[in-house]
């Protein structure tokens, strides 16, 4: 069977599933590389040179993973499956360039390696519990998606302009909310998503965004958030996902006022929180860095 074209096009029915030619190139190497080694090929799913971005690895090796998961619903055996292609040269060369060597682009991802658990997980952290809030965050975020627009890395001064339109934004915002707390809490919650986002899109060398974000950290935590109806283990479970997930480190050191604001009676269930998410991240191998978080957030709170 003719084996060139792009790895998202399907390559077989079998089980009651398709395969695409991405599934073809991971069994082949499976077979041929690996000797049926699942846990094997995994491990070599990872960046050649300390400069690769890990994230485009991470969709390989959960691919790997949503395609065993796969067989094993058809209760198919790779070997079965591939047949006599494993011994076709052009394929292996080929799966072995694709499954090993070259780095994903976007368009040749699969939705496994798209939707990885630090893709989920870190969206999630950003805005997951909004819906809970007695007034979404979600509303007050659209009132800044306009003033982000594009990435502005070229203009290193862009970050002045762009920190004083959203403070511009936010204290308009702030006056019309009537110093409601459950307004205020939904406004100062979506504008810490909306300054994570604007620093993906300027070189923040200044620190000017990062001061504006260190603003409305401290704001936050002096909003009234019992008095807003919300349920304590929301409102934690969202903060605290929230810093786990923040790369930038606007966060670090500035976490001493909401630690000190825990009551006597919420002790326990901020640690529970917090252990409930690192307990999700062990399941990750790849999410090391934020489990580690979640630990250095239990001992600021026992501290």
């Amino acid at each position: 069977m003719p084996y060139t074209g792009g790895g998202l096009e399907s390559w077989c029915q079998a089980g009651g599933q398709e395969f695409t030619r991405w599934d073809l190139w991971y069994l082949v190497v499976l077979l041929c590389d690996f000797d049926d080694s699942w846990d094997a090929l995994r491990a070599s799913l990872k960046p050649q040179w300390s400069w690769q971005p890990a994230e485009g690895w991470e969709g390989k090796r959960y691919h790997l993973i949503d395609l065993r998961h796969r067989l094993g619903e058809a209760g198919l055996d790779p070997a079965d499956l591939v047949g006599d292609l494993a011994q076709d040269k052009r394929i292996l060369r080929k799966a072995r360039t694709k499954v090993l060597e070259q780095e994903l682009r976007e368009a040749d991802k699969t939705a496994a390696m798209r939707e990885t658990p630090r893709r989920v997980l870190s969206a999630r952290a950003l805005r997951g519990q909004w819906d809970l809030f007695p007034v979404s965050p979600a509303a007050y975020e659209r009132l800044f998606s306009g003033e982000i627009g594009r990435p502005r890395y070229e203009q290193r001064d862009a970050s002045f302009a762009l920190s004083r339109r959203l403070n511009a934004v936010l204290k308009k915002a702030d006056r019309a909310s009537g110093s409601v707390p459950a307004a205020r809490l939904a406004l100062y919650r979506a504008t810490l998503t909306a300054l994570i986002a604007a620093m993906d899109t300027v070189d923040d060398s200044y620190g000017v965004v990062g001061d504006l974000f260190g603003e409305v950290l401290n704001e936050y935590f002096t909003i009234p958030w019992q008095s807003t109806g919300i349920e304590p283990e929301v409102y934690y479970r969202d903060f605290l996902n929230f810093v786990v997930w923040e790369d930038f480190g606007l966060t670090y050191h500035r976490l001493d006022p909401f630690f000190r604001a825990v009551a006597p009676e919420h002790i326990l269930l901020v640690d529970a929180v917090l252990r409930d998410i690192r307990t999700e991240l062990l399941l990750y191998e790849e999410l090391g860095h934020q489990a580690d978080e979640a630990l250095t957030l239990l001992g600021e709170l026992h501290s």
